[in-house]
């Protein structure tokens, strides 16, 4: 099945798509940069990106997101119908083309996926982690989107109980993308997998369980999840001994870096001390008539 930026042999400019870097979820494992170019690509014609295309290429995405959850032809419609001009049409033809194509996708995984017999298919698993895969790629902004949480939850839910997929490296990533879009409750989720021993044998479900300890302030249990993972000598180990020593290398620096923070503040509260002290001191010796009435007189010597 051709999917969306299957293009053998083409070298992406990254330029197409470093205008919309900042609306481009990151993931771990990476995203097709020959994907994004299409979804985000600049205009063919020489001026440039072009602002109506980038917009042309989200309503087309917005439409199939709605088509997700079956709302799609009010959405087209409007892009279609949005305006009078030659402008207004092509951005409406674009946003169509665009969903049209995308929407041609999700069918051709679904059907594959309805027409499987997981009784007579010796890998079940794999038409769902490209349908998984592909969803991440057209969905750069994926985290929080319930119909995504949904499509991508399925088939956790249909292989949970299947030994064979245990350890599979695909079903341990399915599961870990699926961490990276929910917005709580991740920590359970890597707590339930340990529990289950789903991954257990692979450093992914180590490293990225310490990734998330390390990021809310947790160094200190981080740091039990990667020495768990060495124990049980997670593959690739070698990786997961490595990332552990990066761990601790940055947990050290952090202790460094407080501690001169704090000894720069005692530092500084030991000069405002002396400095108050000698103010103080610097008061008591002025002589007795020196001193000033309220008035700012001064007082007789006599």
């Amino acid at each position: 099945m051709a999917e969306l930026g299957d293009q053998a042999g083409k070298i992406v400019d990254f330029s197409d798509f470093e205008h919309q870097k900042e609306n481009i979820q990151p993931v771990a494992r990476g995203r097709s940069a020959a994907v994004l170019s299409q979804l985000y690509g600049k205009a063919d014609t020489a001026g440039g990106i072009s602002s109506q295309q980038s917009s042309r290429q989200a309503d087309g995405r917005r439409s199939f997101e709605l088509g997700a959850q079956g709302s799609t032809e009010p959405s087209m419609r409007g892009n279609a119908e949005g305006g009078a001009d030659s402008s207004s049409t092509s951005s409406g033809q674009e946003a169509i083309r665009v969903a049209g194509h995308l929407q041609t996708q999700n069918a051709q995984f679904q059907a594959e996926i309805a027409a499987q017999d997981p009784a007579e298919t010796d890998d079940p698993l794999d038409v769902h982690y490209r349908y998984v895969q592909w969803i991440f790629e057209v969905f750069p902004q994926a985290s929080g989107n319930q119909a995504v949480i949904k499509l991508v939850e399925r088939p956790l839910r249909l292989f949970n109980d299947d030994e064979r997929y245990r350890n599979d490296a695909r079903f341990v990533k399915m599961w870990i993308w699926y961490i990276g879009i929910i917005n709580s409750g991740q920590e359970a989720v890597f707590q339930y997998l340990l529990a289950n021993r789903i991954g257990d044998s692979l450093a992914i479900t180590y490293e990225e369980y310490a990734r998330l300890l390390e990021s809310t302030g947790m160094t200190r249990k981080a740091d039990e999840i990667y020495r768990v993972g060495v124990a049980r000598r997670a593959q690739p180990l070698a990786r997961l001994q490595r990332r552990y020593s990066d761990f601790q290398r940055r947990v050290v620096a952090q202790t460094v870096r407080a501690v001169d923070a704090d000894a720069d503040a005692e530092s500084n509260a030991n000069e405002r001390r002396e400095n108050s002290s000698s103010s103080s001191s610097a008061g008591e010796n002025v002589a007795p008539g020196a001193r000033r009435t309220v008035l700012g007189t001064k007082r007789s010597a006599r």
